[in-house]
């Protein structure tokens, strides 16, 4: 039989993948902590885990889909005092919905609540759109607004080849975060 492999003190389970959740300062690149996740299923209760092991009041929280749950919304709001900016997909199909039901409509609608900033480089160009919208404790808990981004991708030629859109809520008024 052979031993247990580990790097830098985290145990790779046999097929030599390792699911890590991390908690990383934007300002300065810096990890702040991280937990070792079984696999991708428990990215929720380890997301949770870590911040509550971080208490730090008035910090904004970014956290992709997986671990955009209602419990990690209120340990944010409530529990460590700060706000959230929360991926909303497929495992939160009914506040994704009405998200998506919120920031509907034509764009002339948007105009007041919309921005849009276009990127180039790396071989492509990008534009990316928010579309913003009041949202309530109905969509999720603190939840004060939804935003819609939109990116439309393509090539240098002018060509646009892809679209995606992603629905986001945020605890964060609309004074510190506008479009």
């Amino acid at each position: 039989a052979t031993e247990p492999m580990s790097v830098g003190g985290v145990e790779i389970p046999e097929g030599g993948r390792v699911f890590l959740v991390a908690a990383i300062d934007h300002a300065t690149g810096a990890v702040l902590g991280q937990r070792q996740v079984g696999d991708k299923r428990g990215e929720g209760a380890a997301a949770r885990d870590l911040l509550t092991g971080l208490r730090a009041p008035g910090m904004v929280w970014t956290l992709d889909a997986l671990p955009t749950t209602k419990a990690t919304a209120r340990l944010i709001t409530t529990d460590l005092h700060g706000h959230y900016i929360l991926i909303i997909k497929g495992n939160q199909p009914i506040a994704r919905d009405a998200a998506a039901a919120l920031l509907s409509g034509p764009n002339a609608d948007w105009v007041a609540t919309t921005a849009t900033e276009d990127d180039r480089g790396h071989g492509r160009v990008e534009r990316r759109t928010i579309r913003v919208a009041p949202a309530d404790e109905s969509l999720f808990p603190g939840a004060v607004q939804a935003f819609r981004l939109r990116r439309d991708t393509g090539g240098l030629d002018g060509v646009w080849t892809a679209k995606e859109i992603v629905y986001v809520i945020t605890s964060l008024p609309a004074d510190l975060a506008g479009p």
